[in-house]
């Protein structure tokens, strides 16, 4: 692996607690999802909206994401 350049970044940010996100129905939770979570900017990088920090610079590395996302899925219950 090449070296990384790491950031570093403070800022404060607002989230949902543990019972609220449990709470939420699935139609509410996707809507979560696209409100609060992920968005796409102008360069077509995959962004945190917290704290627009990428995610995803590419198709490849989504697809990477997905796929460490549903071994998270097979472990939890």
């Amino acid at each position: 692996m090449k070296k990384l350049k790491w950031v570093k970044q403070t800022s404060e940010i607002e989230l949902l607690d543990i019972p609220s996100l449990s709470g939420l129905s699935n139609d509410d939770f996707k809507e979560y999802v696209n409100e609060h979570l992920l968005f796409i900017d102008h360069h077509e990088i995959l962004r945190d909206k917290a704290t627009s920090h990428p995610i995803a610079t590419n198709k490849e590395q989504v697809d990477i994401l997905i796929n460490e996302l549903l071994k998270i899925k097979g472990a939890m219950r």
